[in-house]
C-alpha cells in the first residue's frame, strides 16, 4: 500500500467489504464485464511473471486464493474439451448471502462464476462459461462450479 492505494501488477486495486461485493454482482450484464476483466487481469499476470497458460494452471488454486472469494480446489481439469468441475470452500459471497437473506433456493454466487468463467478463457483460449452446481447458500456444504465452452450443455 502506497499514499492511501493498492497497487498489483501495476494497476490500482480497491479492497471493498463482502458485502458491496455482493451488491454489485446483482447489477445487470455484470457476468460478461467481470468475465472480461478477469480474462485480462490473468494475461497481463502471464506477461508479467513470464509464465505459460500451462504454468499457470498448475499454480490456479493459490492465484485464485489471492481474490478473497474463498479456496478453490480444482477437482476436474479436461483440457481437450475446455472444461473443469471446482470445488469453492468458505465462499465469501455464500456467507454473505446467509448473512443477509437466510437460506437461498437457487446458487448466488455470480462474481465468482465470472470471474471463474474469465480465468479459464484465458487458460484455455476459448469463449467459456461456469455455472455454479451447488452452493453454499442454499444449504450444500460446499459451493462446486463447472466451466465449458460457451454454448456446451452442462
Amino acid at each position: 500500500m502506497n499514499h492511501g492505494s493498492i497497487e498489483v501488477l501495476n494497476r490500482k486495486q480497491i479492497l471493498l467489504s463482502s458485502e458491496i461485493i455482493h451488491l454489485l454482482q446483482l447489477e445487470n450484464n455484470s457476468y460478461d464485464k467481470i468475465k472480461e476483466i478477469s480474462r485480462q487481469d490473468f494475461h497481463e499476470f502471464c506477461n508479467e511473471f513470464g509464465s505459460k497458460r500451462k504454468e499457470l494452471m498448475a499454480n490456479i488454486e493459490d492465484i485464485f486464493n489471492l481474490y478473497g472469494l474463498g479456496r478453490l480446489e480444482i477437482k476436474e481439469v479436461d483440457s481437450k474439451n475446455k472444461s473443469a468441475k471446482l470445488n469453492l470452500f468458505n465462499s465469501s459471497i455464500a456467507h454473505v448471502h446467509l448473512n443477509k437473506n437466510k437460506e437461498s433456493g437457487k446458487a448466488v454466487c455470480n462474481l465468482t462464476c465470472a470471474v471463474l468463467s474469465g480465468i479459464f478463457s484465458y487458460l484455455f483460449d476459448e469463449d467459456i462459461d461456469c455455472r455454479e452446481q451447488r452452493c453454499y447458500a442454499k444449504g450444500d456444504e460446499f459451493c462446486q462450479f463447472v466451466v465449458k465452452k460457451r454454448g456446451v450443455d452442462r
